[in-house]
């Protein structure tokens, strides 16, 4: 976690300041920011689809992990599921709102026939992807709090954030 933190200090990239805790967060009650969240990307960018229902998935181990799914596009189902790790309130809502763009990317492959002979992440997808309007904070703001995603500990910013309120 030191070298995390170290990590911190050195990428300033969460937000054009350069302040992670800048940024929206999901705060209390994000079950249903999650709902809200689902239904203005899909309004935005998937209105021609219809509705893939969004619910929070099952809960990893309480360990530290190596690596985390954030979201799941169930084809069977047509559901998304995303990672009840990014329910934490101290999760960027940009962030967020990427991983539910990026399922609905996975919902736009599946509704088309043509298309679910590509590749899953193929330079299509990739291209749709990169069409979200937060695209390169989102990502950044990820290789920033990875660490503490995978702990499922609150990030230093955070806790600052709520020292100060």
């Amino acid at each position: 976690m030191q070298r995390a933190s170290s990590r911190l200090a050195e990428q300033a990239v969460a937000t054009s300041d350069g302040t992670a805790g800048a940024l929206a967060t999901l705060g209390e009650g994000p079950s249903q920011q999650l709902d809200e969240l689902a239904a203005t990307i899909h309004q935005a960018w998937f209105h021609d689809l219809p509705l893939a229902p969004v619910a929070w998935g099952r809960n990893p181990p309480r360990r530290r992990l190596t690596h985390l799914r954030f979201g799941c596009y169930r084809r069977r189902k047509c559901c998304i599921e995303i990672s009840p790790r990014l329910s934490r309130p101290w999760i960027a809502t940009v962030f967020l709102e990427h991983v539910l763009f990026h399922e609905y990317c996975h919902h736009r492959q599946a509704m088309h026939p043509s298309l679910r002979r590509e590749g899953v992440h193929s330079p299509r997808f990739r291209a749709w992807e990169r069409a979200f309007h937060g695209y390169a904070q989102a990502l950044a703001w990820e290789r920033l709090a990875l660490p503490w995603l995978l702990d499922d500990t609150p990030p230093p910013w955070y806790r600052a954030a709520r020292s100060i309120a």
